[in-house]
């Protein structure tokens, strides 16, 4: 008994045994414990194998002390327990209890509910064989719906299947269409910037026309102006005074460049003079009469004679006459020239000048020649008005 210190089989724990337990089963001094002895022994045996419950004296006989009993026993308990680990075993025996009785119950209701069911189903049997041939009816009916709706179904598809084949054809028609229209498009962007640049040219050519237009190209080209007493064409002196000679060769440049200049404006006003015929060529220029063919020169050379050049004065005043006529042609448009002139004669502050050498002065000469490219300065301005307002007529 002291080398064998009973323990608790599941904490371990060292257990405290009444002596009792130890003794032999046939201690007579307590029936009592000998009779549970008995009992256990018995269900000892039960459990092991029932086969041996027979033997109950022979197990009697081996058996020795209670507590051998317990600690050889073949059930799942191989040693005594502690009083709080057989609580424990006993709650959880005791929960599992009532787990099994809940699901012995919950069989029960099944098996009653199953009972009930197949009851029913047997009294109903006249219902169902109904609804049997109630639901093959329907089944035949939607049999042949079914097949009513699969023909349905081809005659569609053949009618999708043609409406894909037109949609194929339309798209391609609609892509030949847009491809057409694109490339439509691009040429009328290109024909746009070609009209937009051309808009651009003639907007610029008509400020250029405009810009061309108000540039006098016959001041440009016959520059009249003055220079002290003399008056000036293209920078050449026209006249003669004692205390500033001008050398002949300018003189009669001078006279060549009135000369084109008068055949310019004629031109321009598209007049044909009657009696003579103006020749420019240059430093020598001349004056043709049309009834004989004479030449009337517009050069001089020499001095200042007083008796003049008879042949230059002829060929100025034969100049003076077909400038006359220019004259008659621009006033009757109710334009007036600063200069009155007639025959050889040209007037400035109701003094008459003449434009001959012969018995004339030099100043007076020089005053005349002057007046005479005033005039023609005043023709130019009047052929330069007359041609822009013939040029708005047109465009307007």
């Amino acid at each position: 008994m002291g080398e064998n210190i009973p323990t608790c089989f599941n904490c371990q724990n060292k257990l405290v045994l009444d002596e009792s337990v130890f003794k032999c089963f046939e201690d007579d001094e307590n029936p009592c414990l000998n009779d549970n002895v008995s009992r256990l022994c018995v269900w000892h045996f039960f459990q092991s194998d029932p086969s041996l419950c027979v033997q109950e004296g022979s197990a009697m006989e081996t058996a020795g002390n209670l507590y051998d009993v317990i600690s050889n026993s073949n059930s799942a308990l191989k040693g005594p327990m502690c009083e709080d680990c057989t609580e424990q075993l006993l709650a959880g025996m005791d929960q599992h209890l009532k787990e099994l009785d809940e699901e012995c119950a919950q069989y029960r209701e099944l098996l009653d509910s199953l009972k009930e069911g197949s009851d029913a189903r047997l009294m109903d049997r006249n219902i169902v064989t109904a609804k049997l041939v109630a639901m093959k009816n329907e089944e035949a009916s939607l049999l042949g719906e079914s097949k009513k709706l699969e023909a349905e179904e081809a005659k569609l598809d053949a009618e999708l299947r043609k409406k894909k084949s037109e949609l194929y054809a339309e798209n391609e028609s609609a892509e030949l269409l847009w491809r057409v229209f694109r490339d439509n498009h691009r040429q009328l962007i290109r024909m746009e910037m070609k009209e937009q640049d051309l808009e651009a040219e003639v907007h610029c050519l008509k400020n250029q026309r405009d810009r061309l237009s108000k540039i006098n190209v016959l001041n440009t080209a016959f520059h009249i102006w003055k220079q002290g007493s003399f008056g000036t064409i293209n920078g050449f002196r026209l006249g003669q005074l004692p205390h500033s000679q001008v050398e002949w060769s300018e003189i009669n440049a001078a006279w060549g460049q009135v000369a084109l200049l008068i055949n310019t404006l004629a031109d321009c006003l598209e007049i044909q003079f009657t009696l003579y015929r103006i020749v420019p060529v240059g430093s020598h220029s001349f004056v043709q009469c049309l009834d004989t063919g004479a030449e009337l020169p517009l050069f001089g050379s020499g001095g200042f004679k007083p008796f003049g050049q008879k042949k230059f004065d002829e060929g100025i005043c034969a100049f003076m006459e077909c400038f006359c006529q220019l004259q008659r042609h621009i006033e009757r448009a109710q334009f007036r020239f600063p200069h009155r002139m007639y025959r050889e004669h040209i007037e400035d502050n109701k003094m008459e000048y003449s434009v001959k050498m012969q018995f004339n002065a030099e100043e007076r000469w020089t005053k005349a020649m002057k007046c005479l490219l005033i005039n023609f300065r005043w023709a130019i301005s009047y052929v330069v008005h007359s041609k822009i307002l013939r040029t708005e007529a047109v465009f307007s």
